[in-house]
């Protein structure tokens, strides 16, 4: 391997531990999100806020897994 494509290699790789840290960082926001509400939920009648914090978390959720395929 010359020099020239262990450096495009090594780029590529940075990106990929990137994106991996971005993936992961959004599905633990998400599922801390996910945890307080599922929290209310268990303890009573939820507002329209709680909603949409649980929608959000979902959908951060479900785009971070789609980015994933």
């Amino acid at each position: 391997m010359n020099g020239y494509s262990k450096q495009k290699s090594c780029k590529s790789l940075e990106r990929t531990v990137s994106s991996l840290k971005n993936h992961w960082s959004d599905m633990n926001r998400a599922c801390k999100v996910y945890e307080t509400c599922l929290k209310s939920v268990m303890q009573g009648p939820i507002s329209g806020m709680q909603q949409g914090n649980l929608d959000d978390a979902a959908k951060t959720m479900y785009e971070a897994r789609s980015k994933d395929k």
